[in-house]
């Protein structure tokens, strides 16, 4: 069986991980409107 604490550190890092992904996808889309411009 899997252990409470471990899947709630799966979860965690599973959470850690979309938030970064999701600040660099914003600030690459924000330094190519800057190469645009």
């Amino acid at each position: 069986m899997v252990k409470p604490i471990e899947f709630a550190t799966h979860t965690d890092l599973a959470n850690g991980l979309r938030s970064l992904i999701i600040e660099l996808e914003r600030n690459v889309s924000m330094n190519l409107k800057h190469l645009v411009e």
